[in-house]
C-alpha cells in the first residue's frame, strides 16, 4: 500500500507540477502552529473593537502597525473612534496539553460547542486571551474559541482547581505577551495606528 501511493503520488506530480508539491505542503503547513500569527479586530479584554477613546497622553498614529511612518497625532484629551484592532502572538511558543476531554467552539458567533472535540493527551497552541477568562487557540489548522481558562502553570494562574490543561510553553503571562495596535479615526478623518500593548503589558494611553 505504501508503494502504491508513492507511486501515485509521483504520477500526480508529473501530471500537475508543482501545484501538486505546494497542495502537499500546503496540508502539512496547515497542521502546524504559526510562529507568528495576527488577530484581526478582536480585543485581547472584555471590550468591544469599536468604541469612542480619549487620549490620556499624546499618541502618534503610524501609517501601519509595526511602522515607523507617522500620518497624525492624537493630543491630551482628545478623542477618535477605534475602528480596528490586530494583535500580534506566537502561538508555537504557547502549547498547552490536554487533560479533560472538552467540546470547543467553531467561532466566537457559536451558541453551543460545535468544533473540534479534544482529548486527554491532546496538544493545542493559545493563540491569544479575549477576554472574561478564555482564549483563542489553535489546533490541526483551525482556531478554536472560548477555550476556559482554567489552565494550570500559566502565569499567575499556576495552581488551578481541577484544570482541564496544563501549560507546557515557554514561561509568559496569561496576556501571552502579545503586542496590540489600535487603528484609530480622528474626527477629522485621519487614520492610523498606534501601539497600545507590548509584551502583554499595556500602555496608559487612553481613559
Amino acid at each position: 500500500m505504501k508503494t502504491l501511493f508513492s507511486v501515485l503520488r509521483v504520477i500526480a506530480v508529473v501530471i500537475f507540477g508543482l501545484s501538486t508539491l505546494n497542495f502537499w505542503g500546503s496540508i502539512a503547513e496547515a497542521s502546524s502552529p504559526p510562529e507568528n500569527y495576527i488577530v484581526w479586530d478582536r480585543m485581547p479584554a472584555e471590550a468591544p473593537v469599536q468604541m469612542e477613546l480619549q487620549a490620556a497622553n499624546d499618541v502618534k498614529l503610524y501609517v501601519r502597525p509595526n511602522s515607523n511612518v507617522i500620518v497624525g497625532e492624537l493630543t491630551t484629551g482628545v478623542s477618535a473612534e477605534r475602528i480596528s484592532v490586530a494583535v500580534f502572538t506566537h502561538p508555537a511558543s504557547y502549547p498547552v496539553r490536554v487533560l479533560q476531554q472538552m467540546q470547543t467552539y467553531k467561532n466566537q458567533y457559536s451558541q453551543k460547542a460545535d468544533g473540534a472535540v479534544l482529548y486527554p493527551g491532546d496538544i493545542i497552541y493559545l493563540v491569544m486571551y479575549t477576554g472574561e477568562g478564555t482564549y483563542l487557540g489553535w489546533y490541526e489548522g483551525k482556531l478554536l474559541w472560548w477555550l476556559p481558562g482554567g489552565i494550570s502553570n500559566l502565569g499567575r494562574n499556576g495552581q488551578v482547581d481541577s484544570p482541564w490543561a496544563q501549560y507546557i510553553g515557554k514561561v509568559t503571562d496569561p496576556a501571552l505577551s502579545v503586542n496590540t495596535w489600535y487603528c484609530l479615526r480622528k474626527t477629522d478623518g485621519t487614520v492610523g495606528w498606534t501601539q497600545v500593548q507590548f509584551a502583554g503589558q499595556w500602555k496608559k494611553l487612553f481613559k
